[in-house]
């Protein structure tokens, strides 16, 4: 049975507590693209060009490029110092990951949950979360055709909510359970297979009877903002008793990427000077 929300079950606090750093995480992100602005200027009045992480970390040849950057940011917009990666909302983790792996190349991908699999996860008490979320891990990390390992994050939706254009009120429309996602493409690695293999990891190939129609969807990242996250995101606006509350996971590798990513950004590792390439090769497990 759900929990009221009453002062003494704690929910109500809790949620303040995520709006008010909702609110100073919409402000620092504001703030982290203005800047990612004034260093394209920086590379354009040196007429230098953009190479990866060359927008946000000082890097190490040729001597002049500290000043490509307007990076580390180590003061929030109201000068009060940088929160620590663990203090941030998934929200921003998540912008903050996928400006980490846009540097390599990003896949981004929507995909229907098979119907099996919802029925098998309903009818037996799986959580159809975490019951994809290792599917996925299979697929892109332990036993894939693909060359890498590679790294990733992905949100379950289901009911999303919506407003009644009579009454003004919101309404929860059903919707089939799906997964938004990222994942970050290394070297040469095919988006097709990438494609095929998050297909597979939902259930899209069951009994070989292949995809099953407008379930499949993938395109190459193009920054807007952090329009993207926003969009996967929206899912929290509505419930689904499907589906659990937690409903997005990020691979190790990703988790640990945007918190090394995190800490070159506002200086809080002051020799940290270029992104390691390793950092996306796929740890297992997930956080």
């Amino acid at each position: 049975m759900a929990k009221l929300l009453t002062k003494k079950s704690g929910i109500l606090q809790r949620h303040r507590d995520q709006d008010r750093k909702m609110l100073r995480d919409r402000a620092i992100f504001a703030e982290l693209m203005q800047r990612k602005r004034e260093s394209e200027k920086l590379h354009d009045a040196f007429s230098m060009p953009i190479t990866p992480f060359s927008l946000y970390l000082p890097q190490t040849s040729p001597t002049f490029n500290d000043a490509l950057t307007a990076f580390p940011m180590t003061a929030r917009p109201d000068g009060r110092p940088m929160p620590d990666w663990p203090d941030l909302t998934p929200w921003l983790q998540m912008q903050v990951t996928l400006m980490a792996m846009e540097q390599y190349g990003t896949l981004t991908v929507d995909i229907h949950i098979h119907q099996e699999i919802v029925d098998r996860c309903l009818a037996t008490g799986l959580d159809m979360h975490v019951y994809i979320r290792d599917r996925v891990r299979k697929e892109l990390q332990d036993h894939s055709d693909i060359d890498e390992k590679l790294d990733y994050f992905f949100v379950i939706e289901g009911n999303r909510s919506k407003i009644n254009r009579w009454t003004g009120t919101p309404q929860s429309v059903k919707t089939k359970p799906h997964i938004h996602g990222a994942v970050v493409l290394l070297d040469d690695t095919d988006p097709t297979a990438v494609t095929e293999a998050v297909a597979r990891a939902c259930g899209q190939t069951i009994g070989n009877r292949g995809q099953t129609p407008r379930s499949v969807h993938s395109k190459l990242y193009e920054d807007r903002g952090g329009a993207y996250v926003d969009y996967i995101l929206k899912y929290r606006k509505s419930r689904d008793s499907r589906l659990p509350e937690r409903r997005h996971t990020f691979s190790n590798g990703a988790i640990g990427g945007g918190k090394l990513f995190w800490e070159g950004l506002t200086g809080k590792w002051p020799g940290f000077t270029t992104m390691p390439y390793l950092v996306f090769t796929g740890q297992p497990g997930h956080c």
